[in-house]
């Protein structure tokens, strides 16, 4: 099952990538994301043993505990069905939203540093491309003056005119501080 939009934006790939990386038991893990992607992702405790449990029932993880002890901590394992759901994961694009960029970009640009750098460059790139393209047929739309539902606008103060130019702004704003940030990038491009 490929997951939806929403679904790429979900705390369920930082910690497959958490795990792919090394068993771990479920504290650790949410510990893990606040001190290693905390400024990324907000996600309380019980959160991240929602999404762990979820993950489990649909075979992504699995749990095991030590022989004789009933009360001590599962160390959780990522199944090969989770890591192949990882890997789809690691490969696409961010959504190109401000939201999109700050929890799926970066999530995926720290697990690819880690886990695979040589992979970084490439993605950098592609999100680039698709940040560009997304850019023009929303500059597009405002400058022909769309409204949300396609049609002309004819008022100046139209909400949703207002909110395009806003998202346009915003697409711009990551172009520019990506191609900052990844000078080798930006000279590729």
């Amino acid at each position: 099952m490929k997951p939806t939009r929403s679904d790429e934006l979900s705390p369920e790939f930082t910690l497959l990538g958490l795990l792919y990386d090394s068993p771990s038991h479920g504290y650790e893990l949410h510990q893990s994301i606040l001190t290693r992607l905390g400024y990324i992702w907000n996600i309380s405790q019980s959160q991240t043993y929602s999404v762990l449990k979820r993950m489990e029932e649909k075979g992504y993880i699995s749990a095991g505990g030590e022989k004789g002890k009933t009360t001590s901590p599962q160390t959780l394992s990522i199944t090969e069905e989770g890591k192949e759901r990882f890997d789809w994961w690691l490969g696409k694009v961010s959504p190109s939203t401000a939201r999109g960029i700050r929890l799926g970009f970066f999530t995926r640009l720290y697990f690819l540093q880690k886990l695979f750098p040589h992979n970084v460059e490439n993605a950098i790139l592609n999100q680039l491309d698709a940040i560009s393209k997304q850019k023009k047929r929303l500059s597009d739309a405002l400058t022909d003056g769309l409204n949300a539902a396609g049609e002309i606008s004819t008022n100046p103060g139209d909400p949703n005119l207002l909110s395009l130019d806003l998202r346009v702004a915003q697409l711009r704003a990551i172009e520019q501080w990506l191609l900052q940030n990844f000078p080798e990038v930006a000279r590729k491009k």
